[in-house]
C-alpha cells in the first residue's frame, strides 16, 4: 500500500467515525422525539378521560414533565391569594409536600408571578435537610 492509499484509508476512518458520531446523535433525537410524542399522548389522552376534572390532567402533566426531564420529583404548584400551593407532585417528599401545604410558599420577587408585581423574596431547600429547617421568607 501506498502512502496516497494509506492516506485515504485513514480519511475513510475519520470520516467513518463521523459519521457514526453523527449517528448516535441523530438516534438520541429521535429518542428523544419519540419520549416527548408519548408525553403528549398520555397528557391528551388524560384530558379526554377527564375533561371536567383537572387533577388528573395535573397528575399526568407533572409526572411526564418530570419523566421527560429526568428529574427525581416535580410539584406543580398554583398561585392562590398571593401564596403557591402544591397542586400536584411526581416523587416528591411526603413530608415535603404536606409542610408545603400547610405553609405555602410567599409571592416574592423571587418568584416569575411576583416579578410581575415588584416583590421580593427567596424560598431555599436543602435535600438533607429536615421539614422545620425548610425556610420560606
Amino acid at each position: 500500500m501506498n502512502s496516497s492509499s494509506a492516506d485515504d484509508v485513514a480519511t475513510l476512518r475519520r470520516e467513518i467515525m463521523a459519521l457514526r458520531e453523527e449517528l448516535a446523535l441523530i438516534k438520541g433525537e429521535l429518542s428523544a422525539a419519540h419520549e416527548q410524542q408519548a408525553a403528549t399522548s398520555e397528557v391528551l389522552q388524560t384530558i379526554t378521560s377527564f375533561p371536567s376534572q383537572t387533577q388528573p390532567v395535573l397528575d399526568a402533566i407533572v409526572a411526564a414533565a418530570a419523566r421527560l426531564c429526568r428529574a427525581s420529583h416535580a410539584t406543580i404548584f398554583r398561585l392562590e391569594d398571593g401564596r403557591y400551593h402544591p397542586a400536584a407532585t411526581s416523587h416528591s417528599n411526603p413530608e415535603l409536600v404536606a409542610y408545603q401545604q400547610l405553609h405555602p410558599i410567599e409571592s416574592s420577587r423571587g418568584t416569575p408571578a411576583a416579578r410581575r408585581h415588584g416583590r421580593r423574596g427567596s424560598f431555599s431547600n436543602s435535600a438533607s435537610a429536615t421539614p422545620a429547617s425548610w425556610k420560606y421568607s
